[in-house]
């Protein structure tokens, strides 16, 4: 049944746990801020060593309203193009995405920037993922047709990795650029190794 694509899935989960940290943060039942703790990935790699579960689980947790919003309002743009994706495969690149995303953000925190006490959370690393995939596999698909140009959906993958590279050298939101980047990777080798099965 198309209700339980792993799409689907993903945006529930990721709404769902948010729906929850409010609920559980707004009572007072917990400290909001003890959840981040557990539930995200710190630069500190000690920490990370304690709890190597935030890997996958920050990919999941959102603190703040707008980031969620954002993150969700992303799939569901791209969600007729990414609900084409196999339903094993759809997952595989967002879990891969997102662990190596975590991975590639402590390496760069740890041996190149030196930012002290920062952590990672959100779903963008494998939505990221799973857009380079898509983008790369269906290029050829048509959005926008101008007369004069048309703009295809690899057009929109090179927007999207433009913006983040723009983003990353004037430092804004430096944990986030890093992770998308590493998604446009993780995406872009599942599609290669694919396609390379294939010639």
């Amino acid at each position: 049944m198309k209700v339980f694509k792993n799409l689907n899935i993903i945006i529930f989960i990721n709404v769902l746990v948010y729906c929850i940290f409010i609920l559980i943060a707004n009572n007072n039942i917990i400290n909001g801020y003890k959840i981040l703790y557990y539930l995200s990935v710190h630069s500190d790699i000690k920490d990370v060593i304690k709890m190597p579960y935030s890997l996958l689980t920050y990919g999941i947790f959102h603190f703040r309203y707008d980031h969620i919003f954002s993150n969700i309002l992303t799939l569901l743009l791209y969600y007729p193009i990414l609900s084409n994706i196999e339903n094993f495969k759809l997952l595989k690149i967002y879990i891969s995405s997102v662990f190596f995303g975590a991975i590639f953000w402590l390496i760069y925190l740890n041996f190149f920037n030196c930012i002290e006490d920062s952590i990672l959370i959100g779903a963008s690393g494998g939505i990221m993922g799973l857009i380079s995939y898509s983008c790369n596999k269906w290029s050829r698909y048509l959005i926008w047709d101008f007369k004069l140009f048309k703009i295809y959906l690899i057009h929109l993958f090179y927007l999207h990795i433009t913006i983040t590279i723009i983003h990353f050298l004037d430092g804004y939101n430096l944990g986030g650029e890093i992770v998308h980047l590493t998604g446009y990777l993780v995406g872009w080798i599942f599609y290669k190794h694919e396609y390379n099965k294939t010639i």
